[in-house]
């Protein structure tokens, strides 16, 4: 999770936006939503095993990288249309 906070840090700091549709760009954004999905799931997995009764999950993270992969992904498909 540190690794891919500290690599979305050095996106933010060379940003420019013709980097937004780079492979590289997609990729990451890909694989952040993947591993922030099983982290949440882990993490709310174990908090709640001895509350079953308060059974919440929080991937509010893990949906804010989906959606801008979904973003990308969409501008990256309407500029090669």
């Amino acid at each position: 999770m540190i690794y891919g906070l500290t690599q979305l840090k050095h996106f933010i700091a060379n940003f420019t936006v013709k980097d937004i549709l780079a492979d590289k760009t997609y990729r990451f954004l890909k694989q952040a939503s993947l591993y922030t999905f099983f982290v949440s799931f882990l993490q709310n997995m174990l908090s709640t095993s001895m509350h079953q009764a308060h059974l919440i999950f929080d991937f509010s993270i893990c949906a804010y990288f989906v959606l801008v992969y979904l973003l990308v992904k969409y501008l990256r498909a309407r500029r090669t249309a």
